[in-house]
């Protein structure tokens, strides 16, 4: 009778919440009660990210939960350089760097742009599988930011020093290993595994015969990705683009990239044939649109029409400037979904 009487006036007391309120309560119950279950599993690294993707901005402390020290070793401690809090993007992040780096806000505003666009953020809070490839990440900072939108990362760096710089900035920011892959490779078109020499010298990097430094290189074809599809493909590798691009054929063929971002250096002839690049996307790789993006402003043009690509090389190789290109592979993507200004109203800089 007592049991029965009891259980009547829990059932009162929980019907008496509105609706969506009992929902949140079962939901935060059934959270906490898995998380708690298996605390110890978990580095407070770990909770401290599972805690923060209920609210970005509402940290709760970890020592609470469990008593953690000050000196709990999980927490990073001592990084390998400096810590640089990154705050011109949302959500911000912290880079490790070496030295007095500082991160380039004016030449990612147009990136910037293009990822508001494609609601990054928004994407990998609904769906944290959600892929990001960063090529030539350096210190990492756009395969990080996309790691704090939420984003399954993958990040590949070929120097080594620089690998262990990206490895304390997932540290710092309590990244699920899960999510944030850091690979020590080099991404070309040879067969995987086979040794390739390059040259570093400061932020710049690039395969070289000549080179005095050595890694493993990788075809993005050969990764084994923990979804079936790439939302966006970032590649920053000082003039072999081209040869990122020839390694992921497969993919691209596939329709298992949709978004590529990368750097062209149109006057780095002695590397690739930046001449060819352009045409080997729009029609090797079947993109649907192609934008020029400003490298200091926050402009983007296009999409590029076939009389643009076909000029873009002696174009730029002349003004000897750098743009970003941006192009979009995926096929539900309608012309309208990027805002940008015409091409032909582009003029780079004598």
């Amino acid at each position: 009778m007592m049991r029965n009487r009891l259980q009547n006036v829990t059932r009162s007391i929980f019907l008496g919440f509105p609706k969506v309120s009992r929902c949140a309560l079962i939901s935060a119950f059934i959270v906490f009660v898995l998380l708690f279950y298996k605390i110890d599993s978990y580095s407070n690294g770990e909770l401290s990210d599972i805690l923060r993707s209920f609210g970005h901005e509402n940290y709760i402390s970890l020592r609470l939960i469990r008593g953690a020290s000050d000196t709990d070793t999980t927490t990073p401690v001592n990084p390998p350089g400096n810590v640089v809090d990154v705050e011109d993007r949302k959500p911000a992040f912290k880079l490790v760097v070496k030295d007095t780096y500082t991160p380039n806000v004016e030449g990612t505003q147009a990136q910037d742009r293009v990822l508001q666009q494609l609601q990054l953020y928004e994407t990998c809070q609904r769906d944290s599988s959600t892929i990001v490839v960063d090529v030539g990440s350096y210190l990492g900072e756009f395969g990080l930011y996309a790691a704090a939108c939420g984003c399954t990362v993958y990040m590949f760096e070929m120097q080594q020093d620089i690998v262990t710089l990206i490895h304390s900035s997932v540290d710092q920011n309590y990244f699920l290993p899960s999510r944030v892959h850091v690979y020590h490779n080099a991404i070309s078109d040879v067969p995987s595994d086979t040794t390739v020499k390059y040259t570093a010298d400061g932020s710049s990097s690039f395969i070289s015969d000549s080179g005095s430094n050595s890694v493993q290189a990788m075809r993005l074809d050969d990764i084994p990705w923990s979804s079936s599809s790439i939302f966006m493909l970032h590649v920053d590798v000082e003039g072999y683009e081209l040869n990122v691009l020839r390694s992921a054929t497969k993919l691209f063929a596939e329709n298992r990239i949709h978004h590529l971002m990368f750097k062209y250096h149109p006057w780095w002839a002695d590397r690739t044939s930046q001449s060819t690049l352009l045409p080997y996307i729009r029609n090797e790789l079947k993109a649907r649109f192609i934008y020029a993006l400003h490298r200091t402003e926050n402009i983007i043009y296009g999409p590029l029409r076939p009389i643009d690509i076909a000029n873009y090389y002696d174009q730029h190789f002349k003004s000897q400037y750098q743009t970003d290109i941006y192009a979009v592979f995926d096929k539900k993507a309608p012309r309208s979904a990027i805002k940008s200004k015409p091409y032909n109203s582009y003029k780079p800089p004598d």
